[in-house]
């Protein structure tokens, strides 16, 4: 049975390591891991496997072998930022409106000329005309 020991180091962080029986050789293994989330994603996917070391790895390979998109590197690049909630829960609202699913949830209306406002018609591209400045010649 795989179980999770967790074990401090001399300078007073732990370490948190995960025995198990090998059901095939029948002997004692174990992974030493950092932090206590990994720890119990490999406690959890052990215990499904039946402490099968080999088809535990199969699946979690066939579980990650999925398509990485770029909002899901994006979701990932900022789940490990450390930096405030707020920050966080913003870079989250950026990337739903700007990146996933194309627009994001609000879509603009179709406006035309005569609605926009004289600011913004300021904003529009004018029409390429030549420079009026001299060449030189050589």
């Amino acid at each position: 049975m795989a179980y999770i020991e967790d074990r401090e180091r001399k300078d007073g962080s732990v370490t948190y390591y995960v025995p198990w029986i090998d059901p095939d050789t029948k002997q004692r293994m174990w992974q030493k891991m950092d932090s206590k989330d990994s720890a119990n994603l490999l406690l959890t996917v052990l215990k499904a496997h039946a402490n099968n070391i080999d088809s535990a790895l199969e699946s979690v390979k066939a579980h990650y072998r999925g398509v990485y998109t770029v909002s899901r590197m994006i979701e990932n690049h900022i789940s490990l930022l450390m930096v405030g909630g707020y920050t966080i829960r913003r870079y989250r609202g950026m990337l739903r409106c700007h990146i996933e699913d194309g627009s994001g949830p609000w879509t603009p209306p179709r406006s035309s000329t005569k609605t926009l406002s004289p600011g913004s018609k300021a904003c529009r591209p004018k029409a390429w005309r030549p420079s009026r400045s001299p060449t030189s010649t050589a």
